[in-house]
């Protein structure tokens, strides 16, 4: 036993009284708890144990030759076992640590990436999408309008605001809108949406889309009139008020109704197409027909949208239709019976000139065919 016995010249012996003693009858070796704490961190022995109170700890039973000497021999083996473990320890972990920390950043930039691929896949297709909102007292209903537009396609919000009496203007900066436009003066409803269409031709946008701000439509058919321009199933799409029962449920005074259903099959006959409605204002364009037609040469009033339907067929362009719920109430807006009246003549009047100009009998700036 004297070679296992062998110390370090340095090595100093404390005393049995600081540092252990021997328990004959038991066989265990104590230590004191600030060296056993260090023991039982590195989990040195499986069968160390603690008592719930007192300073005194047992350890594993030492050889029977061994417990009747106070010999330190054992502090010094698991000490430098202790020291040894903790450096080995040291260095799995710091390998570890540099695996996580490479893993992490291949994660992080994947993760990048599919967001990239994930960004452009909403474009649909790669389409650049803008929502052009022709704004005219609108700060009541803006802000339910502008939530609801969906963003995770649209890429650009235009307002132009028509010279409104109200905080209209203030009200679209305050909820994020970049492109806020302002008439000095009132242009009227078509010159409202040249304002709009030009500038958003201006962006390079791919689909433009019309959402009035009154909140008589729902921005929420955003998504399925985009898709039909997307992928080519239509160059125009319209949401139509009279498909369904959308109209008189959501309050259209019977008046405009029939006066709806009236102008539409008029101008069905004359314009020798089977559109539902063609007076709504949820509209959505390619950006070829918006190019193709002369919109800018259209009248600023309301009829405005009738003479862009007939520039548009006139071209050789068709327009799709998705059924739309309708909301009438006193902060949408809504013209007067004679502005009506003004309206519904203009309409006799576009119509009956696609006509003539389709016969050759006459020629008009609004109607040519497209380059």
């Amino acid at each position: 036993m004297a070679g296992f016995l062998t110390y370090p010249s340095s090595f100093s012996f404390p005393t049995p009284r600081e540092t252990f003693g021997v328990c004959a009858s038991r066989q265990w070796i104590f230590v004191k708890e600030d060296m056993l704490f260090q023991l039982l961190n590195c989990n040195i022995d499986k069968h160390l144990r603690t008592y719930s109170s007192g300073t005194v700890r047992d350890l594993h039973p030492i050889p029977s030759k061994l417990h009747t000497k106070c010999n330190p021999y054992w502090v010094q083996r698991y000490d430098i076992i202790f020291n040894s473990t903790l450096q080995l320890s040291k260095i799995i972990f710091s390998s570890l640590a540099f695996r996580l920390f490479l893993y992490l950043c291949k994660s992080i930039t994947k993760l990048n990436n599919n967001t990239t691929i994930t960004t452009n896949q909403t474009m649909i297709n790669g389409k650049k999408i803008v929502v052009v909102m022709p704004a005219y007292n609108a700060e009541k209903t803006l802000e339910q309008t502008y939530n609801e537009i969906p963003m995770d396609i649209v890429d650009e919000v235009i307002l132009t605001d028509d010279c409104s009496r109200d905080n209209t203007v203030e009200e679209a900066r305050r909820l994020g809108i970049n492109e806020v436009l302002v008439h000095e003066k009132n242009k009227g409803y078509g010159g409202n949406q040249k304002t709009c269409y030009n500038r958003a031709l201006e962006l390079e946008a791919d689909i433009v889309i019309m959402v009035h701000p009154d909140y008589q439509y729902t921005p929420r058919l955003v998504h399925s009139m985009a898709y039909m321009i997307a992928n080519d199933v239509y160059p125009v799409a319209f949401a139509s008020r009279i498909l369904g029962k959308g109209a008189r449920k959501g309050g259209m005074p019977w008046i405009k109704y029939v006066a709806n259903r009236c102008l539409t099959l008029f101008e069905n006959i004359l314009l020798h197409q089977k559109l539902s409605e063609y007076h709504t204002g949820y509209r959505a364009f390619s950006a070829e027909v918006l190019r193709a037609i002369d919109y800018n040469a259209c009248s600023d009033d309301f009829v405005f949208d009738n003479e862009t339907i007939g520039q548009i067929f006139y071209s050789g362009y068709e327009i799709g239709e998705v059924t739309c719920p309708t909301k009438y109430f006193d902060d949408a807006s809504s013209i007067n019976l004679r502005r009506s009246a003004i309206y519904g003549l203009g309409v006799i009047r576009v119509s009956i000139v696609y006509r003539l100009c389709k016969w050759g009998l006459m020629k008009s700036k609004l109607f040519k065919k497209a380059q």
